[in-house]
């Protein structure tokens, strides 16, 4: 099963720091659908089905989901002004690959619960780089390190049988 989500921009109507972070780290990744793909079933992995998450406020999204406990004061990452310029650039997200696993069908599930996918996903996105700040070939990064260290889920090493 293939869905195809376009986006002309994450954040269409601002233009502000965290839009040209946002647009950064997309231009940061080797291929936009799989990081985003990868970032969904990491959120899965972590946090289930979440149901409407645009209508949950961002000061409760960021703590919960990302572990991000400095809002409302400063961005706890730097700010690098004219990396991107802030460009808007127009993408296709092909979200799943023909032969979805449980994970994958979850995250299907979760998309049909939202009111919109694209909001869910430009906020999701927006949500996650206000947390981490913009995070190179995302896709690349080991599933443990990405897990641990994007969304605080710590991944227990399997016990050996006695």
């Amino acid at each position: 099963m293939r869905e195809f989500d376009k986006l002309s921009s994450l954040s269409p109507h601002d233009n502000d720091k965290l839009t040209e972070e946002s647009n950064a780290m997309l231009e940061e990744q080797d291929n936009k659908s799989e990081c985003i793909h990868t970032m969904l079933k990491d959120f899965v992995k972590v946090n289930g089905i979440v149901i409407d998450y645009t209508g949950i406020s961002e000061k409760e999204r960021l703590e919960k989901f990302f572990r991000y406990s400095t809002y409302p004061g400063e961005p706890a990452y730097a700010f690098e002004p004219g990396k991107r310029g802030g460009r808007h650039c127009p993408f296709i997200f092909s979200l799943y690959n023909d032969l979805p696993d449980w994970l994958e069908h979850d995250v299907l599930v979760m998309l049909d619960k939202q009111d919109s996918r694209s909001d869910f996903i430009r906020t999701f996105f927006l949500d996650f780089v206000r947390a981490n700040g913009v995070v190179a070939n995302y896709a690349g990064i080991p599933k443990k390190e990405r897990l641990e260290q994007f969304f605080g889920y710590v991944v227990s090493p399997a016990k050996k049988p006695a």
